[in-house]
């Protein structure tokens, strides 16, 4: 059996393809596998699930796992073993190349009164939107060319355009937790899918200055959608999670120790390939000094 199993272990071809690179958070997401090099042999493979199991691998098959919070994740190689029949000797091994999926917020549920055709909501009595700073605005909203060419404190009105197209805003700034950004990003993406099938909206997002127009579901929505996951700092998981030592410990138990600091930095890079590709450059200038 143990001679089986070693044979087993350097015979055995495991490859894992991860179909989405996009999923809805509480949907699954599909692991496919295909295992090779193992008939003649008294062994089988397993990859560990979820829950914490064993499950057989066979052939071409198909696991799923599910991503319950909302943001950019790394889907790390899989641990599989290769195992005897009689369950008595087994060789760990890791599958599968890393890979980038993007959890999209699922929608919260809310109550959205379809827009009136012909509305014509009053006009902005202030010049270019802007009214005089008030304590506690959020950064967001301050309007910082104002600061840089007069030294005037100005923030920005949130109106509603003269189309009659509601305005929502998202804003983190206050945010105690993550568990509380996670339910701004659900409730955010709640209102913004009843208001584009209502008859559209338009979305203001942290940093940014003009808001994003969603004329339906087809057109804006799926935009958005990402850009609300893409909120959630894709480089919490390497600095937060990644950098402690009980998941070291455990990740160890997958990846050789040798390799463990090599898997950090590739998470890492992998995560700042992310927001380079998904980087979005400020349309207009924030701060300028001609003589300093």
């Amino acid at each position: 059996c143990l001679a089986g199993t070693a044979l087993g272990a350097r015979r055995v071809r495991i490859e894992r393809a991860v179909d989405q690179t996009e999923v809805v958070e509480g949907r699954p997401l599909t692991l496919r596998f295909r295992v090779r090099g193992l008939r003649g042999l008294p062994v089988h493979a397993e990859v560990l699930d979820d829950d914490g199991t064993w499950q057989r691998l066979e052939g071409s098959c198909a696991r799923r796992c599910t991503i319950e919070r909302p943001g950019p994740h790394l889907v790390g190689p899989s641990a599989v073993r290769v195992r005897d029949d009689l369950r008595l000797f087994s060789r760990r091994l890791s599958v599968g190349d890393p890979a980038v999926v993007l959890v999209l917020p699922a929608p919260a549920s809310t109550a959205v009164q379809p827009l009136q055709q012909g509305a014509t909501p009053g006009g902005d009595p202030e010049p270019d939107g802007l009214q005089p700073y008030s304590r506690g605005t959020p950064v967001g909203r301050i309007h910082w060319p104002s600061v840089a060419r007069a030294g005037e404190w100005q923030e920005r009105r949130v109106i509603t355009a003269p189309r009659g197209l509601p305005l929502v805003v998202v804003d983190l700034s206050g945010a105690a937790s993550e568990e509380a950004v996670d339910w701004t990003l659900r409730a955010a993406a709640g209102q913004v899918h009843g208001l584009a099938r209502a008859g559209g909206c338009r979305v203001l997002l942290p940093g940014e200055q003009l808001p994003i127009v969603v004329e339906n579901v087809a057109e804006g929505w799926p935009t958005v959608h990402r850009r609300l996951a893409g909120l959630r700092g894709s480089g919490a998981l390497q600095y937060s999670i990644m950098a402690r030592s009980a998941f070291k410990r455990a990740w160890t138990r997958i990846v050789p120790e040798e390799a463990e600091r090599s898997t950090y930095v590739l998470f890492a890079s992998a995560a700042l390939a992310l927001i380079c590709w998904q980087w979005r450059p400020l349309p207009a200038l924030v701060w300028s000094v001609e003589q300093p």
